[in-house]
C-alpha cells in the first residue's frame, strides 16, 4: 500500500488518464484488492498440506456468510440490500430494475425500501393481479407520486387504496403506484402506451410538478440529439458474489477493472474516460428565456407566462396524449398539478437543499397554476386542484426538513384530498360495481 501510495503521488499514473486525474478511491481499492489476492495465494500454498482443515474452514465460512446473508437485510439493510438505482432505457429514458428489493436510505428515522414488480413499478402487485381487481386506479407522476423517502405502505397511492376499500367496504379496489423519480409527461405518455395500458385502469390520476416543464424540454432534446444507451437491466440475484450487496459488487468490480481501463484508454482508445461512469447528468440544464440563460428547471418561477407558455404548451401536448390514450382504453383521466411547499407555507423545509435553485418569493411562481387554471376552463381535461387544500390546511410539517418532497404526513394529506375528490366526482366507478355485486343471480 505504501508503494501504491507513492505511485499515486507520482505523475506516472496520472499520465495514463485522458484528463490528468486519477480516481483515488478506485486506484487505492484496486491496489488493496490485488494485494489481498496475492497474499492469499502466497499463504494458502503451504496450507495445502492441511487441506482437510482448510476445507472445513471454508465450509464454516460459507455457512456463516449464508446466515449473514439472510439475517443482514433485516439488521443492516444499507449494506445487505442493493442501493436504489435505475437503468437507461431506449424508450423510457430510465427505468427501475424489475422484481427487486432495494434500500433507498433512512428518512425521518425510518429505513425506506423499494420493492418493484416485473415492470419496475413500486408496487407489490403483478400486472395480472392488478388487472384482475374490480376497480383499478393508476397514479402516474414523478418522485412525489413515487414517494421519495417514504415507506412503501405510507405512500399516498397505497393510503388511497386502503381508504377507498374501507369507505366502500370492498377488497377488490386497487391503486397502482406508477410514479417514477424524474419522470415527466413526455416519458409518462410512453410509459402508458408501453406498460400501463395493460393494467386495465378504470381511472388514471396524473400528478404533475413544476419541474415537469423543464423535464419535457430536456428529455425531448435527449431523444432527438443524444438518445440514451441501451442497457438491459438484469433481475437482482437472491444471492450475489460472496453473498454481498449489489453496491459492494459494483465497487469491487470497478476497482478490479480500473487498471485495465487506464491502460486501454491510454494505449487503445484515447477518447475513453475510465473515471466517467454515467454520462447523463439530470441537473445539467440550460435554456435561454428572454435573453437570460437559466440553469435549472425552476425557470418558470422567474419569467411571465407569456415568455414560458411555449414550454408549458409542449408539456401539455404530452398530457393530452396521455388523456387520449386513457380514454382509448375506457378509463377516466384526472390531471392534478401539485404545489411545492413555498406555495402554501414558507416555514416548511427550513434546510431545503434546493434553496440555491429558487427563492421562496419568486415573482412568477404562481404562473404554473394560472396556466393549468386556464386549461381547466377550456374543459379539455378534468383538473383536480391540490393547491387550495394545501393553502387551507394548518397541518405542519408536510415535507421533510431538508428536502421539499412530502413526508409521510404529507402523503396522508394528499391521499385524503384525492380520496374526497374521487368519491365526489367518480363515485360511479364504485357504485356501479356495488350495484352489480348486490344484484341477485
Amino acid at each position: 500500500l505504501a508503494f501504491l501510495w507513492a505511485l499515486y503521488q507520482s505523475p506516472l499514473l496520472h499520465h495514463l488518464t485522458n484528463d490528468g486525474s486519477i480516481d483515488t478511491y478506485r486506484i487505492l481499492g484496486s491496489g488493496l484488492i490485488y494485494s489481498l489476492l496475492l497474499n492469499t495465494v502466497i499463504w494458502i500454498s503451504p496450507l495445502w498440506r492441511r487441506r482437510n482443515q482448510l476445507l472445513l474452514s471454508c465450509v464454516t465460512l460459507l455457512c456463516c456468510l449464508t446466515l449473514v446473508h439472510f439475517v443482514s437485510p433485516y439488521i443492516i439493510p444499507q449494506i445487505a440490500l442493493p442501493k436504489y438505482t435505475s437503468f437507461a432505457s431506449p424508450d423510457l429514458h430510465h427505468v427501475l430494475p424489475p422484481e427487486t428489493r432495494m434500500f433507498e436510505g433512512k428518512y425521518d428515522g425510518f429505513n425506506v425500501f423499494i420493492q418493484t414488480n416485473e415492470d419496475g413499478l413500486r408496487t407489490d402487485y403483478s400486472r395480472m393481479q392488478f388487472a384482475s381487481l374490480g376497480t383499478r386506479i393508476i397514479v402516474m407522476g414523478d418522485s412525489f407520486a413515487f414517494g421519495l423517502g417514504v415507506r412503501q405502505d405510507k405512500v399516498f397511492p397505497q393510503l388511497l387504496e386502503d381508504r377507498l376499500r374501507v369507505r366502500f367496504g370492498r377488497n377488490d379496489i386497487g391503486v397502482l403506484n406508477a410514479g417514477i423519480i424524474s419522470y415527466s409527461p413526455i416519458l409518462q405518455a410512453r410509459q402508458f402506451d408501453k406498460i400501463l395500458r395493460y393494467y386495465k385502469p378504470d381511472l388514471v390520476v396524473l400528478l404533475v410538478d413544476a419541474t415537469d416543464i423543464g423535464d419535457d424540454y430536456r428529455y425531448a432534446r435527449e431523444f432527438e440529439i443524444h438518445p440514451p444507451a441501451v442497457i438491459h437491466p438484469m433481475k437482482a440475484m437472491p444471492t450475489g458474489i460472496l453473498l454481498m450487496s449489489e453496491g459492494i459488487r459494483k465497487k469491487i468490480w470497478s476497482a478490479l477493472s480500473y487498471p485495465f481501463d487506464l491502460v486501454y484508454s491510454h494505449f487503445v482508445n484515447r477518447s475513453a474516460t475510465p473515471t466517467r461512469v454515467n454520462p447523463y447528468d439530470y441537473y445539467e440544464f440550460h435554456i435561454e428565456i428572454d435573453g437570460l440563460v437559466e440553469t435549472n428547471r425552476f425557470f418558470i418561477y422567474r419569467h411571465p407566462l407569456d415568455d414560458t407558455r411555449p414550454y408549458f404548451d409542449f408539456m401539455y401536448s404530452n398530457i393530452l396524449h396521455i388523456a387520449e390514450a386513457t380514454h382509448g382504453v375506457g378509463a377516466d383521466f384526472i390531471l392534478a398539478p401539485s404545489p411545492r411547499f413555498h406555495h402554501w407555507n414558507n416555514k416548511e423545509c427550513p434546510a431545503n437543499w434546493e434553496a440555491s435553485s429558487y427563492r421562496l418569493d419568486e415573482p412568477y411562481q404562481y404562473e404554473y397554476f394560472r396556466y393549468f387554471s386556464e386549461r381547466a376552463e377550456s374543459g379539455q381535461i378534468e383538473m383536480l386542484d391540490l393547491l387550495a387544500p394545501f393553502q387551507a390546511t394548518t397541518d405542519f410539517p408536510l415535507v421533510f426538513n431538508g428536502d421539499p418532497h412530502w413526508n409521510e404526513a404529507g402523503h396522508s394529506f394528499v391521499a385524503n384530498a384525492i380520496e374526497e375528490y374521487i368519491v365526489k366526482h367518480h363515485a360511479n366507478l364504485f357504485a356501479d360495481r356495488q350495484r352489480i355485486e348486490n344484484e341477485p343471480n
